[in-house]
């Protein structure tokens, strides 16, 4: 899932991202490993405004970690206990931009209803509301192993196509007529079945 995190950024933060990334586990000092944990919050009013904004979403209390996902089929906001939070969306909508616009509205809420900046894993960087959906929509289909922007058939085709040409002419050229037809057969055989194969890998994902 593509996800994003939100998390509170204390005032005068010199590196947010590098703040966010520690804040998360991501990079971690080990002198840092024995940091106190922080103290838990009550994340009840960010649940009940993100059922407001998604009413379709299902709250699920977990009663052992004390923590509470906002659910369902196709994205979902997971509340931690030290009054984080994060927004997770599945791969391989049909839909996804119109998706993604709807759910771009939960930063404004977050941000300005209970002082959360949202940072994106996967581009490294604090987001804006206003101007960086443009970026994470790229991001999300180059990450997304069913999109068309991860994989072209007919680029991979055209190239297989230029690439069994030049391997022909540069056999042609080594080794003259001394290779019967069946050797330059067989390379365009080898590499379609190459063509093929990653066609039907990428379908199955």
């Amino acid at each position: 899932m593509y996800t994003i995190h939100f998390l509170r950024m204390p005032e005068g933060v010199q590196d947010p991202v590098k703040h966010a990334r520690h804040a998360l586990y991501i990079d971690v000092d080990p002198e840092d490993e024995d940091e106190p944990d922080s103290p838990d919050v009550d994340q009840s009013p960010l649940a009940k405004k993100l059922l407001e904004l998604f009413p379709e979403l299902e709250r699920i209390d977990d009663e052992q970690t004390r923590e509470i996902e906002i659910t369902g089929k196709d994205f979902a906001f997971h509340l931690y206990r030290d009054g984080g939070a994060a927004l997770l969306v599945s791969y391989g909508l049909p839909d996804h931009e119109a998706l993604w616009r709807r759910v771009w509205t939960s930063l404004d809420s977050l941000r300005f209803h209970f002082g959360l900046s949202a940072y994106d894993e996967q581009l490294n960087k604090i987001l804006d509301s206003n101007w960086d959906l443009k970026n994470v929509i790229p991001c999300y289909l180059e990450k997304d192993p069913k999109s068309p922007a991860r994989y072209n058939p007919a680029g991979h085709l055209v190239g297989t196509i230029v690439f069994a040409a030049a391997i022909t002419a540069m056999v042609a050229v080594i080794f003259g007529k001394e290779l019967p037809l069946f050797a330059y057969v067989m390379i365009w055989v080898v590499l379609g079945f190459n063509f093929l194969f990653r066609s039907l890998v990428r379908r199955k994902k």
